[in-house]
């Protein structure tokens, strides 16, 4: 779209917010996806494929950080995916990473459960309150824990081989569980 001053960008960000394709129906949000296409030389349908929009942050899905990992010379190994964990063998060159992210492991931390990350891990910490504690819906299922899980192995094994693929982005998942002010 031929966009040559703000007002257009301003204009394209009300159109995409009104379609919902994008997963916002917020006109500063349509307006960052314009913007940054625009920057970054992506189609909108380019901008769909490796992006999110949530809370007001883009983030890049863990599918296209896998993607990018391989398109710059990284091999990956499934070594389980499952609704109790994700184990992946990353290699780029001379590195070699095992990630592990494990619903054993999860249970503890306080990213998996509702409420203030401040308030769950005191809950965490005092086995009377734990109890208490509600799963968030995200990792309530067996299936959506699986991506869960895997989601955030991915996340965790590209940054440790090639933080290039991920440039500084968060998945998803982990800005979902950003806290707002």
């Amino acid at each position: 779209l031929p966009a040559t001053n703000m007002a257009d960008f301003v204009e394209i960000g009300k159109l995409l917010a009104q379609t919902g394709m994008f997963g916002t129906n917020n006109p500063a949000e349509g307006f960052v996806i314009a913007a940054m296409c625009h920057q970054s030389g992506l189609t909108y349908i380019e901008f769909m494929q490796q992006y999110h929009v949530i809370k007001g942050k883009v983030s890049k899905k863990a599918d296209a950080i896998l993607a990018d990992f391989n398109r710059l010379g990284g091999e990956h190994k499934i070594i389980k995916r499952d609704n109790e964990g994700a184990v992946i063998e990353f290699k780029k060159g001379q590195n070699t990473y095992t990630s592990k992210c494990l619903w054993s492991d999860c249970q503890n931390e306080p990213f998996v459960y509702e409420g203030k990350e401040s308030e769950v891990l005191a809950c965490l910490l005092d086995d009377k309150r734990r109890a208490g504690l509600k799963l968030k819906t995200k990792w309530a299922t067996p299936r959506s824990r699986m991506q869960m899980l895997f989601a955030r192995c991915v996340s965790d094994g590209v940054r440790a081989v090639d933080p290039c693929s991920v440039q500084g982005q968060y998945t998803p998942e982990e800005v979902d569980d950003f806290e707002t002010t």
